[in-house]
């Protein structure tokens, strides 16, 4: 956690850009950690509040676009032989795989709260023959939120954001578990006003 302060602290949006890239190509980067601490830094003014966010919701796509190029054009077997090493275990796809078929597209949107599911999503994604259009759509709208949320709380807990976010992803189950039922609500209400 030292070493990722110490490069958005020097590198700023560049250091957020890459550290999300990499974290959403399955190399293991704490990203809840990373979005807190740059909404801190956003709030002690050493970055600025719509960069950041343009910046990580930029870094987090261009990830999530490898992702889903490896799904499309690697499949399967890409993940046999190379998944173990950066963490994108089949037991992971699997889970996945069912959360897809429970949920549907919107999966890819509260993956992102999961850590070390969001990449498989993209993944998944990609092996299924999206159209990338698609994919785009779903993943973008995750990502928004995703950054906003992280970032906003960073600015909420100001200087105790370290501690905060650890707890955070302790409880990271109860978030997703909100995330679900907002986003079934909404369901609802939509349903009802086309009946």
């Amino acid at each position: 956690m030292g070493r990722i302060l110490h490069i958005v602290s020097h590198y700023g949006y560049t250091g957020i850009f890459g550290l999300l890239m990499f974290g959403l190509l399955g190399i293991p980067v704490p990203d809840e950690f990373l979005m807190t601490l740059s909404g801190y830094l956003v709030k002690i003014h050493q970055l600025h509040y719509i960069w950041t966010i343009l910046t990580a919701i930029a870094g987090s796509m261009f990830g999530m676009t490898i992702s889903f190029s490896v799904g499309r054009y690697l499949g399967l077997p890409f993940l046999h032989r190379f998944g173990k090493r950066i963490g994108l275990t089949m037991e992971r796809y699997e889970k996945v795989e069912a959360w897809f078929e429970r949920f549907g597209k919107r999966t890819i949107i509260f993956g992102y709260f999961v850590p070390g599911v969001r990449q498989v999503t993209a993944i998944y994604a990609g092996i299924s023959r999206w159209s990338y259009g698609t994919f785009f759509l779903y993943a973008l709208t995750g990502s928004i939120i995703w950054v906003m949320v992280f970032v906003n709380l960073g600015i909420f807990f100001g200087e105790h954001w370290k501690e905060y976010t650890l707890l955070l992803h302790k409880s990271i189950f109860w978030l997703i578990l909100v995330i679900i039922l907002i986003g079934f609500v909404v369901w609802m209400i939509k349903k009802r006003k086309h009946t």
